[in-house]
C-alpha cells in the first residue's frame, strides 16, 4: 500500500499491542513526527467508528491512534504554544 501510494518512510512508535491511549504523551510523540516530516496530507482511522456493519468491531488502538492523530494535526502540530520544545 504504501508503494502504491508513494509514501516513502513509514514511523512506528513502538508501543505494545492493544495498550494505546490517546492520552497527551501520544499527543506528544506524534506532534514530533508530524514537526520533523512536514506531511502534506495525513491520514488516519476515524475515532468515532466503533462497529463497522454487523460483523466488525473497530479496535481500540485504532481508535486512539485516530483520535490522537486528528488531536495532534490541530491544533497541537500548528500551534507553536503546544509543545514548544519540539520546535
Amino acid at each position: 500500500a504504501c508503494a502504491i501510494l508513494g509514501v516513502q518512510e513509514v514511523v512506528f512508535l513502538g508501543h505494545a499491542d492493544a495498550m494505546l491511549v490517546p492520552d497527551l504523551a501520544l499527543r506528544r510523540e506524534m506532534v514530533r513526527v508530524i514537526r520533523t516530516i512536514r506531511p502534506d496530507v495525513v491520514v488516519c482511522q476515524d475515532p468515532t467508528v466503533r462497529y463497522v456493519a454487523q460483523s466488525y468491531l473497530n479496535h481500540p488502538d485504532h481508535r486512539a491512534a485516530g483520535e490522537a492523530t486528528l488531536d495532534a494535526v490541530y491544533p497541537a502540530a500548528r500551534d507553536r504554544m503546544t509543545f514548544p520544545e519540539l520546535l
